[in-house]
């Protein structure tokens, strides 16, 4: 895994590794619970990388 940080659109944006980081806004709850949900139902194309 390449641990090489890419910064993109002013820094708002952190591409490292396999990851896309961004920062938390309005529908950052909605987007974590839909996850949470996706994987309880066992749908397989979520990104199961993410953290809480």
């Amino acid at each position: 895994m390449d641990d090489q940080e890419i910064i993109l659109n002013a820094g708002k944006i952190i591409c490292k590794g396999n990851t896309i980081r961004r920062p938390i806004n309005e529908n950052s709850g909605f987007v974590q619970e839909l996850l949470r949900y996706l994987e309880i139902v066992n749908f397989d194309l979520t990104n199961k990388n993410y953290r809480w």
